[in-house]
């Protein structure tokens, strides 16, 4: 009898020993505490704040002031104007 185990319980070793080889580094990554607000409910004011940051964008529009030169007016033809 030889002391060595059968072929099929090495192949069986090297696949476990493969798939907890891939597994490990995400498993570490979640244990690591980078998601540890996964559980926290999630707030209900972000229709508001979007609301709010449309009504800034408009009022930023019009504190522009008007342009006198159009720098990409030699990139579009002259129709496009009409």
């Amino acid at each position: 009898m030889t002391d060595s185990p059968p072929e099929g319980f090495m192949r069986l070793f090297a696949i476990v020993l493969t798939i907890a080889s891939l597994t490990l580094p995400a498993f570490a990554q979640d244990m690591a505490g980078s998601n540890k607000h996964h559980g926290a409910p999630k707030q209900k004011s972000e229709p508001a704040k979007v609301k709010a940051d449309d009504k800034d964008y408009k009022a930023a529009l019009d504190r522009l002031p008007t342009q006198k030169y159009d720098p990409w007016g030699v990139a579009r033809p002259v129709d496009a104007k009409k």
